[in-house]
């Protein structure tokens, strides 16, 4: 019920309530071992970071979610978690990448025959704009068919790569801001 709560918070634009409340059922979800909610937890706490410029803490519970993905081979919640590493590239820009990962997302979305949630939608749609008018329509265009042909792995892959001690360092940089 928290992370729900926290969902319908970061929804409305209460982004403190948000992230209190996720970070409140995240606690409880480790405490119950309960994986999935976990790692739907930090979906949700990664969007609300990147709605409040926490870059730092929007790549960290993203990494996290990704991680736990990778360990538990889940599948569903792994195109939740390589969205929300796409927005994250967006926003340290790094463009390119954020477009293939955009793609390599909606491709596993669709492979699943799963629609968006209306938040993790409008999240996407809004970089979608941004990412094309910052990249030019083709180059985006390019970039995202390239992600849509990625494999899981590969893409696994292009987030490490971008995660990289390079970006670290910029990451931490940002906080001494």
């Amino acid at each position: 019920i928290l992370a729900d709560l926290g969902t319908l918070e970061l929804a409305c634009g209460n982004l403190d309530a948000a992230r209190a409340s996720q970070e409140e059922a995240r606690g409880y979800l480790l405490a119950l071992h309960d994986d999935e909610g976990v790692m739907m937890v930090l979906q949700g706490l990664c969007l609300a970071a990147l709605r409040q410029e926490d870059l730092l803490a929007a790549v960290s519970f993203s990494t996290d979610a990704l991680t736990r993905c990778r360990l538990l081979g889940n599948s569903r919640i792994f195109a939740y978690g390589i969205l929300n590493a796409a927005l994250c590239a967006s926003t340290l820009g790094e463009h390119e990448c954020a477009a293939k990962l955009h793609g390599a997302a909606d491709a596993l979305f669709e492979q699943r025959s799963e629609v968006l949630w209306r938040i993790e939608a409008e999240f996407r749609d809004l970089d979608h704009i941004r990412l094309r008018q910052s990249m030019s329509d083709s180059v985006f265009v390019t970039a995202y068919e390239t992600g849509r042909s990625l494999s899981p792995t590969d893409a696994t892959n292009l987030v490490s790569r971008h995660r990289s001690e390079e970006h670290t360092s910029e990451l931490q940089s940002l906080t001494n801001l």
